[in-house]
This record gives structure tokens, C-alpha cells and sequence, in this order.
């Protein structure tokens, strides 16, 4: 017998080859589904010949020998860190404390990552696919399997550089409570929906708000190819309009709130 089969397995325990072929279509059509998870290639590969040996005792030898291959041709670059880890890294590197949930929030106000509720997993987004990975993960339990999501240390200057964004709105909010009046418009960067409302001299409701961000986000995603970004407006998420597409919030304030209501602003009726 080969030396990749186990000797201490008597021979009538080798797969027959239509056990063989039955037993891999099935975990090929396990590994299908969790590619569709984002899970990296590598790891399914582990994890299928780590299937095969379960089931095949007497093969352990031959997949192991499969495995240290497949180590050595294809290794998986990082092992990637969780948001906990993430979170300390961050609280050191920012001084401010920094939870695990506040990194997943700006995550997906990068564009990173997505939450599939039903599931109860995150999941990486295509330009997310740069800065992390999904591996499969079983909890302590073994109530939940599914994808986990590991980031690389190179999303780290990313992560750094949305919470200090967030800690200037932090301070202009802060100031404009104190008395403290903003930046003139010729400095400024970004057009926040509620902030150009009021500054047009108009009111809004919830729903008409949500309209307006909805016009704006498919107007500024037909210019640009993207989604606007988002960044911290009295402690919420917002939509921020760059200052040089200003005229796509207007248009939709001009649709939702002027068209519907007929009012005038202050500064006279918006103009696109």
C-alpha cells in the first residue's frame, strides 16, 4: 500500500470510486456556495480536503499531502484582523475610544461592507475585496456557520482617515453650538441636504428629505459611476454633496420641496 494511505487502515475502508465521486460532488457543491460568500479561495480548498479526510479516514495521509502543497503554491497573504482588533488598533493610533461598532459603521460608510440582516453576516462589497477577505467561522456554540470578515492591516490608514474627518465635524458642531459661526462658503468642501435647505430658506420633512437624498444619490452615481459619500452630520451618517456638484442637491431640493410646495426661498427660487 502507498505511503500516502494510511497502514493502521484495514483496506476495505478505501472510498470505492463512485463513494469518491458522489462524496466530492457534494462538498464541490458545498465549496460553490461558499464562494458565493466572498470566502477566499484558499480557505475553501482547506476546508474541501479537510471534508475528504473526515470522511475518508484511510485517505488522511493523501490529503495532508495535498494540503502542504497547496500551503506551499498558494498561501493565504494575511490572516486578517476583526473589528475588535481593529477598534484597539485604532483607539491607540486616534487617541479617542473606539468600538467595534463604530468600525463597522465606517465600513460601510466606505463602501466596504454590507450587513445581510437575514443572515446575521457581514459581507465584503467589490471595492471592499481590496482591503479584506471572508473566512468561514462556526460560533463557540456551533449555532451559527457562515462568513467572517477579516480586514488587512491596509485599510488601517483608510479607517484612520474617515474617524479624524469625523472628529472636525465633531468640532464644527461643537463650535457652532458655542456660537461659533462655520467656515465662509468659499472655503468649503461639501454640501450636507439639510444644512442647503435651511440655508436656501426652506423647510422639510422626513419623507421629502428622503426623497431629495435618493434624487441626489442616482444623479451624482449617473455623473460619477459612484454613490456621493457619507460623512458625520449632527452625529448621523449624511450624505455629503461636493461643493462642484452642488447644482444635483439643488435640482432635487428645486423637484421635491419647491415643484411640490410652490415657495420661494429666501435667497429666490432655485434656479436649474
Amino acid at each position: 500500500m502507498s505511503n500516502l494511505v494510511n497502514n493502521s487502515t484495514n483496506d476495505s475502508l478505501l472510498p470505492t470510486p463512485d463513494n469518491l465521486a458522489a462524496t466530492m460532488q457534494t462538498i464541490d457543491t458545498l465549496a460553490g456556495w461558499l464562494e458565493n460568500t466572498g470566502i477566499a479561495s484558499g480557505a475553501i480548498a482547506q476546508w474541501k480536503y479537510n471534508c475528504l479526510a473526515t470522511t475518508f479516514p484511510a485517505l488522511s495521509n493523501l490529503v495532508e499531502s495535498a494540503k502542504t502543497l497547496l500551503g506551499s503554491t498558494m498561501p493565504i497573504p494575511e490572516t486578517g484582523m476583526g473589528v475588535t482588533e481593529l477598534a484597539n488598533l485604532l483607539t491607540e493610533s486616534c487617541e479617542r475610544k473606539i468600538k467595534p461598532a463604530d468600525v463597522n459603521q465606517a465600513l460601510v460608510a466606505l463602501g466596504f461592507q454590507v450587513r445581510q440582516e437575514a443572515l446575521r453576516v457581514w459581507e465584503l462589497t467589490e471595492s471592499g475585496s481590496e482591503f479584506g477577505m471572508a473566512l468561514l467561522a462556526t460560533s463557540k456554540t456551533n449555532t451559527w456557520s457562515g462568513a467572517q470578515v477579516k480586514w488587512f492591516k491596509s485599510v488601517i490608514p483608510l479607517l484612520e482617515e474617515h474617524f479624524q474627518s469625523q472628529s472636525d465635524s465633531n468640532e464644527q458642531v461643537a463650535e457652532s453650538r458655542n456660537g461659533k459661526s462655520h467656515a465662509p462658503d468659499s472655503e468649503r468642501q461639501y454640501w450636507f441636504m439639510e444644512e442647503r435647505v435651511k440655508h436656501l430658506g426652506l423647510k422639510s420633512n422626513a419623507d421629502q428629505r428622503l426623497h431629495i437624498d435618493m434624487y441626489v444619490a442616482d444623479s451624482y452615481k449617473e455623473r460619477h459611476g459612484k454613490p456621493p459619500g457619507k460623512q458625520l452630520f449632527k452625529n448621523t451618517q449624511s450624505t455629503a454633496v461636493p461643493v462642484a456638484d452642488v447644482d444635483l442637491l439643488d435640482e432635487a431640493i428645486n423637484k421635491v420641496i419647491v415643484k411640490t410646495n410652490g415657495h420661494l426661498t429666501k435667497k429666490g427660487l432655485i434656479s436649474v
